[in-house]
C-alpha cells in the first residue's frame, strides 16, 4: 500500500507539469508569453466574485409550459461554493410530472474562454446539460445557451437558451428557451428563486 502513495503522486506531479507545459508551448516553440497566459487562466478574476449573488438557501417555484395544461411545483435549493472563489454549485429537490426529482448544477467562470460556463445533472435523465455565456449590459441577466436531447420527439442537440435573471439580493428567476420553437414564444420552463438564508 505505502509503495503505491509515491507512485500516485509521481503521476500527478507528470500530468501537472504536462498541463503546465501544454498551456506555453505550441508547435513544439514555446510562446513568449505563454507561462504568463497559463497563470491568468489560473487565477479567479472579477468576474468570479459575480458567483456570490447565487450564494445561499432558496424556496424555488418551477412553471412548465408546452405540455399541455401549464403545471408548478415547489423546491428547494441550495448554492454553495464548490471551490471557494472558482466554482459553485446548486443542489436541489422538488417534481416534475408529479415525480420527485434532485439535481445539481455547477458553474464557474472560465479565465480563457471569457464566459460564465456550467453543466446540470438530474435524478430523471442521463443526460447533462452544458452551456456557456454572460451578462448582459445592464449585468442584471446571465445568459448562456447550450444543446439538449428531447427523447420524446426524437431532437438531438437542440439549440437551447438558459437565463438567469436577478432581481435584488433575495429573488432571481431561471429560464429555459427552447430555441427550435422559433423566434418567440420560446420559454418553455421557469423557475423562480426566493431566499430563505
Amino acid at each position: 500500500m505505502n509503495f503505491l502513495r509515491p507512485t500516485l503522486a509521481a503521476a500527478l506531479l507528470a500530468a501537472g507539469v504536462w498541463l503546465t507545459c501544454g498551456a506555453w508551448v505550441q508547435d513544439g516553440k514555446p510562446l513568449p508569453d505563454g507561462m504568463k497566459r497559463w497563470q491568468e487562466a489560473c487565477t479567479p478574476s472579477p468576474a468570479h466574485k459575480e458567483l456570490a449573488r447565487f450564494i445561499g438557501t432558496w424556496d424555488t417555484e418551477t412553471a412548465f409550459t408546452g405540455m399541455g395544461d401549464d403545471q408548478k411545483s415547489k423546491g428547494t435549493a441550495e448554492w454553495r461554493w464548490l471551490f471557494d472563489g472558482r466554482w459553485i454549485q446548486q443542489t436541489w429537490s422538488g417534481s416534475m410530472m408529479g415525480q420527485p426529482v434532485q439535481g445539481q448544477m455547477t458553474l464557474g467562470y472560465d479565465n480563457f474562454k471569457q464566459k460564465y460556463v456550467g453543466s446540470s445533472v438530474n435524478t430523471l435523465e442521463t443526460t447533462m446539460q452544458s452551456y456557456a455565456g454572460n451578462f448582459d449590459q445592464s449585468h442584471t441577466a446571465l445568459i448562456s445557451y447550450g444543446k439538449m436531447d428531447e427523447p420524446m420527439t426524437g431532437e438531438v442537440d437542440k439549440p437551447v437558451k438558459f437565463v438567469w435573471r436577478f432581481e435584488g439580493k433575495d429573488k432571481m428567476t431561471f429560464e429555459v428557451h427552447d430555441l427550435a420553437i422559433g423566434e418567440t414564444n420560446t420559454k418553455v420552463v421557469t423557475i423562480v428563486y426566493t431566499r430563505r438564508s
